[in-house]
């Protein structure tokens, strides 16, 4: 046989003639076919003949080993024969799993046709059995499968050769016949053992199989029936022997009876189905094959009945699974087809009318490169018969197709190639899905990535991604700006030699938790060392990104320039100091008190008064009642919870003791500081010490010096009202000399702030209560406006007839004015005089409210300068400021008088539109105020100009607190400003301005 083949080899390498090759292909498999034919006349077992099939192989096609592997019970595939291989492989193979990519074998079995490899490394149905390739270097693998009788597949036969190549034509023939002989062993060996054993299990069949089994008389009655056959009815066997048939069968069947054993009489046999009724009146579908057998007295009926109550429910479930699969096909997004040989649709899935506009009808006959656009037919024609020539499978290739209305599709297509019984190609089948929307988005995200790559080195603030030692990677302008580095100089740098050493402890701890994982982020504020020495101020929001695998990879970090800020807060510090000097240098006792009644500040005169210091006091509730007499307690700690409940409270006077045990009276008047959510937070209580004051009225008549020293302004006015004396202080508080007013009636001291009824409740109180106390505005000489102190007491004669007047009053514009200024900078950005965030606050949820009173709307317009930064830079500071003093004035005066506008930080401003009927109202105002900004703005030589990028969020209509609207309107701006600049952007909506 080696001579044979080798000869044969040899010949065909030198053949020029078709038919010749063809005559000794035949000869080849002629004496294939002999020499396994005598292995079987020798007698040779089933093990032996298939390990010759192998051998014989391995001769026709040298280079290759032979294998045949069969499935074992459990599903999976075990070497039966390799009579070439090393027990290495064996081992390797055995238990096999078929799919996909479980190699040719694997494949044969799982799609129950020929697989031929050519390329078992790049080929990825060998992507489950790669190392067992590169490990025995196998270059190529051909597997044909074996089937049994019931066209079932048992097993596989396989050549493995170790360099890539495809079968000839030859080639498939070999292996289909040794798969057919390789088959025909294997049932021949099942029959011997079937003949050997069915004697035995003859014997056992009516009574130890699992089937009913009934022998029947010719007239329909029941002679014999097995075991299964009662206990299933729920009989005892004596119970039906001699009964008919039809007694046990549903009454839609009894008539069916005669008939069908009237088939079986008439054809030798028969099968149908029937329905059987138990005992307890449950019915049992069954399956009965009846054959008609002689018997000494006459013929009668053999039935095997079968129970098939599984399999009507397999058969629903069956029905059901198809329609689903017909409803999975019908449905699904992309569409199902098949072709034949010449590429001709043989199938089409109706969901191609979705994609294409062409119903299936319209497909079927045509190919792919009938939808084609002209430049790719070609190509796609080459493309395809190259896969059709080698039986390749269509693996995600991407394409364009003509839709029906004249538009192209992207589509990405795969399928497998059909092979007949013989090997041969006969067409495709595959899916196909419109990946044009995918296409987009992959463009559309590389645009996104060069968009998000633009806006780092176009960013207002600094951005910078760092290694973990800290070494800047990438940098953009605005960050080499603020520290005066080139991005090529940064790139030599580290964070850590760039940061003021006394900030580098705190910036490194911080970093060190980012690492361990302990914070997602963290926010600082530190200092930089410039490029020039000089020191800069910098807010750091520091984050780490980590790959797929959860590694840490590089730190992001955004730096904000805060220098202008931090000179800020130190001029705030001032400003604080010197209000805390006034405070302290005033000669009126001054406390602050929480709503616990902690005293948490008291100027030195409260603190001399006292007699304790600050330490003592401070933390402890209630201490101040320890100053006063028992009997006042109750009634002062009822004056405090009204003004801590938000009540309004007069005035009032009462003794308080120094630790000393000396008293003094004092003159106390209130005023509440309130938090961001409107609630009293804080008490300032002033008190007079009017012990003197007090003193010098009771001895007014026997005290004229008194009269003249007071520190009070005194005035006393007959019982008309008119001036009768002033004192000095008078004189120095109201700029009147003496003789400029005795005679004349008090109303030249009016400012014309108060409305006539204030003096009509003070002459009232002074008629009824002899007593009078309060503020005043009144005017001085020169017609300066000031605040006093006010008291005015009744004087009577012993009839009670009013004698005098007696007014004491005390200069308090300072103390106004410094309460004034302590709202002012609570409420009010210091550099425009626009409320701030806390007077926004309140305003917004002022106007929230009213909205849901008035069923109307609200818009919040959050608002961004663009380009200020390079003015402020370019011009200076103080140019910056005078810009956005000049910008926030025309944004103001372009609103209506219900609106808020405030500066919030630097160039960000956000307006509170209020009463709107519906949201798109405010758009008129929208367009005033970017008007506003973008206007040019002279300041000195210069003409300046910027713009503004708008976001606008609306209430009621996003239903969401005012801190989620200030972030959306925020979100709507960003927006705008990503949009281009110079717009407004309502949030949830795609629209410019």
């Amino acid at each position: 046989m080696q001579h044979e083949n080798h000869t044969r080899m040899k010949s065909s390498g030198k053949l020029s003639s078709g038919s010749l090759s063809v005559q000794i292909d035949t000869d080849a498999l002629i004496n294939f076919q002999s020499a396994i034919l005598k292995a079987v006349a020798f007698g040779s077992d089933d093990k032996e003949i298939i390990d010759h099939v192998c051998r014989l192989g391995e001769e026709l096609v040298p280079g290759c080993l032979a294998t045949v592997m069969l499935l074992d019970n459990r599903g999976l595939l075990n070497v039966h024969s390799a009579p070439s291989a090393a027990p290495e492989i064996t081992i390797k193979l055995n238990g096999l799993c078929p799919g996909p990519e479980s190699g040719p074998c694997g494949n044969a079995v799982y799609r129950q046709e020929p697989v031929f490899v050519e390329d078992t490394l790049n080929d990825p149905r060998w992507n489950g059995l790669k190392t067992v390739a590169e490990e025995f270097r196998f270059g190529s693998c051909w597997s044909m499968p074996v089937f049994s009788e019931g066209r079932i597949v048992v097993g596989t036969f396989a050549l493995t050769g170790f360099e890539n190549r495809m079968p000839t034509s030859f080639q498939r023939k070999l292996m289909e016949t040794a798969a057919s002989i390789i088959a025909i062993v294997l049932e021949r060996g099942k029959k011997n053992v079937a003949l050997q054993r069915s004697e035995e299990r003859f014997k056992q069949l009516f009574e130890g199989a699992t089937d009913s089994k009934m022998l029947i008389s010719d007239d329909g009655r029941i002679l014999d029936v097995n075991r299964i056959a009662h206990e299933r009815l729920g009989y005892a066997k004596s119970e039906m022997i001699g009964r008919l048939v039809s007694d046990f069968v549903t009454t839609e069947n009894i008539d069916k009876v005669n008939q069908r054993l009237d088939r079986v009489t008439r054809d030798g046999h028969a099968t149908y189905e029937s329905a059987q009724l138990r005992r307890d009146g449950s019915i049992m579908p069954v399956e009965i094959s009846t054959v008609v057998i002689d018997m000494d007295d006459g013929k009668a009926y053999y039935s095997i009945l079968r129970d098939i109550t599984e399999r009507k429910r397999i058969e629903m479930a069956l029905h059901q699974s198809e329609k689903r699969f017909r409803d999975l096909v019908e449905t699904t997004t992309d569409w199902i087809w098949e072709v034949d040989d010449k590429w001709r649709y043989v199938y089409v899935s109706p969901r191609v009318q979705d994609l294409f506009g062409y119903s299936s009808g319209d497909l079927i006959g045509k190919t792919p490169f009938d939808f084609m656009p002209e430049n790719e037919i070609s190509p796609r024609k080459e493309q395809s018969r190259a896969l059709a020539k080698n039986g390749e499978a269509i693996y995600q290739i991407e394409s364009r197709r003509i839709h029906k209305d004249g538009h192209e599709v992207i589509v990405e297509t795969s399928g497998l190639p059909m092979f007949d019984d013989a090997g041969r190609l006969i067409g495709y089948r595959g899916i196909t899905r419109d990946i044009s929307h995918r296409k987009k988005m992959e463009l559309a995200l590389r645009e996104n990535e060069a968009h998000l790559r633009d806006i780092m080195q176009h960013a207002p603030i600094g951005l910078a991604t760092v290694s973990l030692e800290g070494r800047f990677m990438e940098a953009n302008q605005s960050l080499c700006e603020i520290v005066g580095y080139t991005k090529n100089e940064l790139k030599k740098l580290t964070f850590q030699e760039i940061t003021y050493p006394d900030d580098l402890s705190s910036d490194l701890g911080n970093v060190k938790r980012l690492l361990a994982g302990e914070i997602s982020f963290y926010k600082m504020e530190k200092r930089y060392i410039k490029k020039s020495g000089d020191i800069v101020w910098i807010q750091l929001t520091g984050s780490l990104l980590r790959d797929a695998a959860g590694v840490p990879s590089h730190f992001i970090a955004q730096i904000e320039d805060i220098s202008e800020r931090k000179v800020f807060e130190k001029r705030l510090r001032l400003e604080r100091d010197f209000s805390n000097s006034i405070l302290d240098t005033a000669k009126s006792m001054v406390m602050v008190i929480d709503r616990e009644g902690k005293i948490v500040r008291l100027n030195h005169e409260a603190l001399e008064f006292t007699g304790y210091t600050f330490d003592e006091i401070k933390n402890r509730a209630f201490f101040w009642e320890r100053f006063l007499p028992p009997e006042q307690k109750g009634e002062v700690r009822k004056v405090f919870d009204k003004l801590i409940s938000g009540d309004v409270v007069a005035r009032y006077e009462n003794f308080w003791f120094r630790r000393d045990g000396s008293k003094r009276l004092f003159d106390w008047s209130n005023s509440i500081l309130r938090g961001l959510d409107g609630k009293v937070e804080y008490l300032v209580t002033v008190g007079i010490d009017i012990t003197e004051r007090k003193q010098s009225e009771a001895r007014l008549q026997l005290a004229a010096s008194v009269f003249t020293h007071a520190r009070e302004g005194i005035m006393i006015t007959d019982a008309q009202g008119d001036i009768l004396e002033v004192n000095n202080t008078f004189t120095l508080i109201t700029g009147y000399k003496r003789e400029e007013v005795l005679g004349r009636n008090p109303r030249i001291l009016q400012s014309g702030r108060h409305e006539p009824g204030f003096f009509e409740a003070m002459w009232r109180s002074l008629v009824n209560e002899d007593f009078w106390t309060g503020e005043i505005w009144n005017r001085r000489k020169n017609g300066e406006v000031y605040a006093e102190m006010l008291t005015i007491s009744t004087v009577r004669d012993a009839d009670g007839k009013i004698l005098n007047h007696v007014s004491l009053f005390t200069d308090i514009t300072e103390l106004k004015l410094y309460q004034k200024q302590l709202e002012y900078i609570a409420h009010s950005d210091m550099l425009t005089g626009l409320p701030n965030r806390v007077l926004l606050a309140d305003r917004l949820r002022q106007a929230m409210s009213q909205c849901l009173r008035r069923d109307s709307s609200l818009a919040v317009v959050y608002l961004d300068l663009d380009g200020f930064k390079a003015i402020n830079d370019g011009y200076g500071h103080d140019v910056g400021d005078q810009l956005l003093i000049n910008i926030s004035q025309r944004m103001k005066d372009v609103l209506r008088e219900c609106d808020t506008l405030a500066r919030i930080g630097g160039d960000e401003f956000v307006a509170v539109l209020a009463d709107l009927d519906k949201p798109h109202d405010c758009e008129p105002v929208l367009a005033r105020l970017l008007q506003a900004a973008a206007d040019p703005v002279k300041l000195g030589d210069a003409v300046l100009q910027v713009s503004a990028s708008i976001g606008v969020s609306f209430y009621p209509k996003d239903n969401v607190d005012a801190d989620q609207l200030m972030r959306q309107a925020d979100h709507a701006m960003y927006q705008a400003k990503q949009a281009g600049k110079n717009r407004y952007q309502l949030f949830g909506m795609n629209r410019d301005g």
